[in-house]
């Protein structure tokens, strides 16, 4: 980051964007006290081995005191010179012998008299004693508020400037996000950060202020207001681009790592979303210390530990490669999604793009298979958002959990984020729970709603039971487009069979696969069989094959079907239910157009709610006879 000055700065080199908003921000004025949150764990600019508060420091070295301070290490100051200048200014007491017995730092806030510490005493290490934070805070107040003595220069009384950096990490162990009641020490300290922000006289000196905070979420409520004037600047995930760049550094400096030959420095990179440059770097050492290219399998492998030792399962970010052409049939839902998906995303019209997609219809249709391939299309990130996950039994770890994932779908933009059976995942909840599942609900709301992340992050949520979801879900600005997802026709299920026979039938020859009249034959008794059944059926006629290789394809796809009962429940009331809740025609299959018309009017709608409310018990479909 360029030394950020109000009105001498200047700008060199290249400088990550967050770090551009900083600077900006605060030559214009607009603040001098910052909240850095996000990524701030990682490498900085791409460049291995640079820590943020690293960074800072380097940032500014022009200054007359640069100061950082954490609870662990407590005051560090990267020269003799600054370390014995912040002793002085801030009283900070210090030993005549070098051995002697250091005074409790508790002393600090009793007014002690400014004197020059000794020469030959260790200054890092008494810094590095300081770690109360009400001893740090008033002894930075001391520096903030100091101001050196004037001095006469062609007679007139001229004051030198005196600018200082502050840096504090791990600044929600000095805030956290308490109640206002907790401990004097988090409400004294609370009390003097807000009044930091909020004061031009810091400003005016020209002194700048830096909280890093991890989880934005942590931070106390009170200093996350824009009335206590400290700016909030997100530090983002790196991008595929940057990531590719940092891996190609990697490579050209160390002999050790290399890639598998299958795999170039771009698919990587494309392969490791959602992971910071310090999991890059992981990846490639272990498989350097193991002696191994890296490859696919170990990069899976390691992001899987990654992300859920980050997230605990809350989050799942699954590689998609491929889109619409594995699914049969649904051509009216493929194109509209082409149309009004896929198409705006990639070009960036994001405003076209819905602010989130229903999937409707009886389970195994393969609802979360086309949203899916809607990500593989779209070249986006896929993320399974999984509520179930996120109740904790300890008061506010729940919400934290909730904002860390949010913080985490915002941070991996543009991103498709997929919520399964969301009729049971999201609810107002029961006062049973103390609030919490109203306060997840609402914000859920609020995020699903904000459009300022509109063709960013799109939410796609799935169910076979629409007629249980709150009202406030359904509403355009949510999940506003209805997309019925039903049983296959005979005809999608003939496409469904072609394209599921020859992906388990991979190693078949062409003239080995079925026909396209033997699909449609079999396709023809398969009535209301959803695409998962069908699966299963193909997947059955796979292991029948490896038993008796002398069997045909068809052959063996119609013993499976033989063989493999079909368990999907309600298929007519889930279908109806879904044709219900679709608000465009469009999206409905042509053989199921007049029943959605005829449903729209108030007679038939509650003909279906008493017959819904008549359905208590899931009854499984009896099987059919099956003639050939």
């Amino acid at each position: 980051m360029a030394e950020a000055t109000r009105r001498k700065g200047t700008r060199s080199g290249q400088q990550p964007e967050w770090a551009s908003e900083l600077t900006i921000k605060y030559q214009s004025n607009i603040s001098h006290a910052f909240l850095l949150h996000g990524n701030v764990q990682d490498y900085v600019a791409g460049l291995a081995g640079q820590s943020l508060k690293g960074y800072l420091t380097d940032s500014f070295r022009g200054r007359d005191l640069v100061v950082s301070w954490d609870r662990a290490n407590g005051f560090t100051l990267p020269t003799q010179k600054m370390r014995q200048k912040f002793i002085e200014i801030a009283g900070i007491p210090v030993p005549n012998q070098p051995g002697a017995a250091q005074p409790p730092a508790r002393s600090l806030a009793s007014g002690l008299n400014r004197t020059a510490a000794p020469a030959n005493a260790n200054l890092a290490a008494i810094l590095g004693k300081i770690r109360n934070p009400s001893d740090a805070l008033d002894a930075l107040s001391q520096v903030l508020h100091w101001r050196p003595p004037k001095r006469v220069e062609d007679g007139q009384e001229v004051e030198d400037p005196f600018r200082v950096a502050v840096v504090l990490d791990y600044a929600e162990s000095i805030a956290p996000a308490t109640d206002a009641a907790a401990a004097e020490n988090d409400r004294a300290a609370l009390v003097t950060l807000s009044s930091w922000g909020r004061e031009r006289l810091i400003g005016d000196h020209e002194h700048i202020l830096v909280l890093i905070v991890n989880e934005l979420s942590d931070m106390n409520e009170r200093l996350r207001r824009s009335s206590a004037r400290w700016e909030h600047i997100e530090i983002p995930f790196p991008t595929v681009e940057e990531r590719a760049a940092f891996i190609q550094s990697l490579l050209d400096g160390d002999e050790g790592m290399r890639l598998a030959n299958s795999l170039s420095v771009m698919e990587m990179a494309r392969l490791c979303t959602g992971l910071r440059y310090i999991d890059l770097e992981d990846i490639l050492l272990r498989a350097s210390f193991q002696n191994q290219p890296v490859d696919q399998r170990l990069i899976k492998h390691r992001k899987d530990e990654i992300v859920a030792s980050e997230f605990a399962d809350v989050l799942r970010v699954v590689d998609v490669d491929y889109g619409f052409e594995r699914l049969g049939g649904l051509e009216e839902v493929k194109h509209d999604l082409l149309e009004t998906v896929v198409a705006p995303m990639r070009s960036g019209e994001v405003r076209l793009v819905p602010q989130g997609i229903l999937l409707m219809g009886p389970a195994g249709t393969g609802k979360t298979q086309i949203a899916k391939a809607l990500a593989g299309e779209s070249k986006v990130t896929f993320v399974s958002l999984d509520l179930s996950k996120i109740f904790s039994k300890w008061v506010g770890a729940t919400e934290r959990s909730l904002e860390r994932a949010i913080e985490a779908i915002i941070a991996w933009r543009p991103c498709i984020v997929f919520i399964d059976e969301i009729d049971q995942a999201v609810s107002r909840g029961e006062s049973g729970d103390s609030g919490v599942s109203n306060r997840v609900f609402k914000r859920l709301m609020e995020i699903m709603a904000d459009t300022t992340w509109r063709g960013h992050v799109l939410w796609v949520a799935a169910t076979n039971r629409p007629d249980l979801l709150d009202a406030a879900l359904l509403r355009p600005g949510r999940l506003d487009k209805k997309i019925p997802i039903l049983a296959p026709s005979a005809t999608e299920r003939a496409a469904i069979l072609a394209v599921l026979t020859q992906a388990g039938f991979a190693d078949a020859q062409a003239k080995e696969l079925p026909s396209d009249e033997e699909y449609a034959a079999l396709a023809e008794t398969m009535v209301d069989y959803t695409g998962a059944e069908i699966e299963g059926i193909v997947g059955k006629a796979v292991q029948l094959r490896a038993r008796n290789r002398q069997l045909t394809i068809i052959d063996a796809l119609r013993q499976a079907f033989e063989k493999i009962i079909p368990t999907t429940q309600n298929i007519t009331l889930m279908t109806r239910l879904a044709l219900l809740h679709c608000n465009d025609l469009d999206l409905v299959p042509e053989e199921h157009r007049e029943l959605a018309r005829q449903l729209r009017h108030p007679g038939a709608r509650a003909e279906l709610l008493d017959e819904e409310a008549e359905e208590t018990e899931l009854t499984p479909r009896r099987p059919r006879k099956r003639e050939w």
